[in-house]
């Protein structure tokens, strides 16, 4: 959630809004008029192809086809989905299995997306469970099998992450230094706001949604919130978050409400964010402590814990002012 975006920057404030990853996508930055026509069809064309390419939910893209072709034959890939399952392997050591991009059985069972979802049973969670496990998956040179038919992958939990850094990356080959990036309230920022000073962001309230709890300033830097609050149903009294968890097959049972983690990446910050929640607030802090310039903040039902760092970040509460 981005705060108080002021005037400044001397008339050179230039915007990308567009609805991309299933949720709201805005980008603000400092250009002049050509140097910002150029970059925002650079950056609507790399969206539109990035999704062509490895949506799920697109059937010629290359991750359905992968998934399509579970158990019977391998599928070429290019370069940077090469590149980001490389990331994936990184992230699934680091996160000893809590990161796992093979959880889509899981996903397709539980199925939030459903008008009516439903808590599968036992034998139906056991049976998609076993299809879990992403260093099960074989890669050969530049291609790649899911063993078994039935896996498959998703890159929900990562890709959008993903695509705020490459369009991060994007600005800076083309000379824009002072940029937010915000795609779903994942947000990576560089350079200085049009008030100045720091970037000024707001942590949701997991209590009391679209409301402030605190604020941050960052620069250089990303910020990612991991929580199931807002994703979520109820059956007969119990709540299921849409958060999965690979080691179970259920929803996260931790103590946590949210948790928010500052990093240099915005892969990063999602995914220490995500595996900190599954873990629980204790495990979580400690697992926050393992990654080197990277901090967080876990909120419970009765206490927000942080890392010895993250105090840094944070805004006085007066000085901050949520904006939708």
């Amino acid at each position: 959630m981005f705060l108080n975006p002021g005037p400044g920057w001397s008339g050179q404030s230039q915007s990308i809004g567009v609805k991309a990853f299933g949720t709201d996508c805005r980008i603000l930055f400092r250009a002049g008029y050509r140097q910002a026509e150029e970059f925002k069809k650079s950056v609507n064309d790399w969206i539109c192809s990035f999704e062509a390419r490895y949506s799920r939910f697109r059937p010629d893209s290359i991750i359905s086809r992968i998934n399509d072709m579970a158990g019977i034959a391998p599928v070429t890939i290019d370069k940077e989905l090469a590149a980001m399952f490389a990331i994936c392997d990184l992230f699934h050591w680091s996160t000893k299995g809590l990161f796992d991009p093979s959880v889509l059985p899981l996903i397709r069972l539980w199925d939030f997306r459903s008008a009516n979802p439903q808590v599968p049973s036992a034998i139906e969670v056991e049976r998609a469970k076993s299809l879990v496990g992403w260093p099960r998956m074989k890669r050969d040179g530049n291609s790649i099998m899911l063993p078994e038919p039935g896996m498959g992958i998703d890159l929900g939990g990562f890709g959008k992450e993903y695509a705020i850094d490459r369009v991060m990356q994007l600005a800076i080959e083309f000379g824009i230094e002072d940029i937010m990036v915000d795609f779903g309230c994942d947000i990576r920022v560089h350079g200085v706001p049009p008030q100045g000073g720091l970037w000024r962001i707001g942590i949701e309230d997991p209590g009391q949604q679209d409301r402030c709890q605190f604020g941050i300033g960052i620069s250089g830097k990303a910020v990612a919130t991991s929580g199931d609050y807002r994703r979520n149903f109820v059956v007969e009294g119990k709540r299921f978050g849409h958060i999965i968890d690979p080691r179970t097959g259920y929803p996260a049972s931790s103590d946590c409400l949210s948790v928010s983690v500052v990093a240099a990446t915005c892969v990063e910050a999602g995914q220490v964010a995500r595996a900190a929640f599954l873990l629980g607030a204790d495990e979580g802090l400690s697992l926050m402590r393992c990654f080197a310039h990277t901090d967080g903040v876990i909120v419970t039902g009765h206490k927000r814990t942080e890392t010895d760092g993250f105090g840094q970040y944070i805004l006085e509460k007066q000085k901050t002012r949520a904006t939708a």
